[in-house]
């Protein structure tokens, strides 16, 4: 209970913010009115990136999330909002997508829904200070999506007096914003009333909810579902539209607003330190980067498609935690480029070339240092220190040139670093096990067994003749 004061009072925080939202009072049962409702579906955070099959396959069952809440929208003839991630991760599977998936996917974009940013991003969130520019073009390349279909759908939570024509000045044409800041905007008091209704803790029942979403309604009036998948519950906005319907509302298409209009929100809403901590981290990413590609914002694509999903969040409670989970990932870079190696190595000789691949999982273009040492005397490595480039989504196959001191076991130690000497991930360790006797034991064996084959052939031969005489 105590969360679902907490997210009313966030929604009437919003409401404070866009001001004018408030809507006269009409009995369940008075005239019919139509109304716009916006329906977010919208992937669960999760670590920002490509949704699995599997994931996928929960959410669009019959019985997931996701179908009930487009089912719910075709049939009612409500406004779905797509979060980009979604469609992005059904295609980046291929063939591998199953066929299920692929159908719900086409039938919601055959209702014409509006794109969201990755993960929903709040543009206007992420224009805290900062070395990056989270424009159109960019968020778009995140799912290959073309920059003028985006519609950005900021909290509210954070803004400033020219927030509206710097979303246009970064390339975003369309917004969905608060009533007061254009007519036809999202009336965010009887979206609070419906968050109520839908959320996974609501204890009332449906109906009782949908009598009182139904009295802060009148004609044109346009409300949304949480725009985070954690505050609804399918089921519960299933019985709550169909109550709505029943008491005499017919839902309309809703549009987005262009960022041309005159109007500004209010300037309300600090940026938390913990979202400018968060940009301040990629940006010292960007640092760490530089040395490695020309391409930087394709090897961040993961670490902006986090934060993408971070800032979606950024009015509730969960933000300062998901902040500091984002701060403190260590291993993002070490899992688009990193080196394989053999479990183990055998040399039978006083010097062989070791095997080693590094790979690319990126998109971007990388150069990137590998240094090999052994930690003891009996091997040294000849040449400790290899550059090389590698394309995108490959790897690189490369051989470090060794020599053999004495027989025995050790280990030779494996890192990734950038041209300036910044580590990339830990090390890795290939056991090394070394025989140089066997290569002379064997020269003597083939040896003799060649010269045995011959001797005996000679006799054969000596034999063969006596016996023809």
């Amino acid at each position: 209970m105590r969360r679902m004061r907490a997210h009313l009072s966030g929604f009437l925080g919003i409401a404070v913010l866009f001001a004018g939202v408030g809507a006269p009072a009409q009995a369940f049962y008075g005239d019919a009115i139509k109304v716009g409702l916006l329906v977010p579906i919208v992937a669960k955070a999760g670590d920002g990136l490509y949704l699995s099959a599997s994931e996928l396959e929960t959410m669009t069952a019959p019985d997931g999330e996701w179908s009930i809440l487009s089912e719910t929208a075709q049939t009612h003839g409500l406004t779905i909002a797509l979060d980009t991630r979604i469609t992005a991760s059904i295609d980046a599977l291929g063939t591998l997508a199953p066929s299920a998936v692929e159908q719900w996917r086409d039938s919601v974009l055959e209702t014409d829904p509006l794109l969201l940013p990755w993960g929903n991003a709040d543009i206007w969130a992420l224009s805290a200070d900062g070395g990056w520019v989270f424009d159109a073009q960019l968020i778009g390349s995140l799912s290959d999506t073309d920059p003028l279909d985006l519609v950005a759908w900021p909290t509210g939570s954070v803004s400033r007096a020219s927030s509206v024509s710097q979303a246009r000045a970064l390339g975003y044409s369309h917004l969905l914003v608060g009533s007061s800041v254009a007519s036809g905007g999202i009336d965010y008091a009887a979206s609070a009333s419906l968050a109520l209704a839908v959320s996974p803790l609501a204890t009332t029942s449906a109906p009782a909810d949908a009598v009182a979403v139904r009295s802060l309604l009148v004609d044109g009036t346009v409300i949304a579902l949480p725009r985070n998948a954690l505050d609804v519950s399918a089921e519960r906005f299933a019985a709550v539209v169909d109550q709505l319907v029943f008491s005499g509302v017919t839902f309309v298409p809703v549009g987005a607003t262009s960022t041309s209009l005159g109007s500004e929100p209010a300037n309300s809403g600090a940026f938390p330190e913990a979202l400018r901590d968060a940009i301040a981290s990629l940006d010292g990413d960007s640092t760490l980067v530089e040395g490695i590609t020309a391409e930087p914002e394709l090897l961040l694509a993961n670490r902006i498609r986090a934060l993408c999903v971070l800032s979606n969040d950024v009015g509730s409670e969960r933000f300062a935690s998901a902040a500091n989970t984002f701060i403190g990932d260590s291993t993002w870079l070490s899992s688009a480029l990193f080196i394989s190696l053999a479990s183990e190595y055998t040399v039978l000789s006083n010097a062989a070339d070791v095997p080693l691949s590094v790979s690319n999982n990126s998109d971007a273009l990388v150069t990137v240092v590998v240094k090999v040492r052994a930690t003891s005397a009996i091997v040294q490595v000849d040449t400790p220190s290899i550059a090389v480039t590698i394309e995108p989504r490959s790897n690189v196959r490369i051989e470090f040139p060794i020599s053999t001191v004495a027989n025995g076991r050790t280990m030779l130690v494996a890192s990734l670093l950038t041209e300036s000497g910044s580590a990339i991930g830990r090390d890795v360790t290939l056991p090394v096990t070394v025989q140089a006797e066997w290569e002379a034991f064997t020269l003597v064996f083939f040896g003799a067994l060649v010269s045995s084959i011959l001797v005996i052939g000679a006799i054969r031969t000596v034999r063969r003749r006596r016996e023809a005489s």
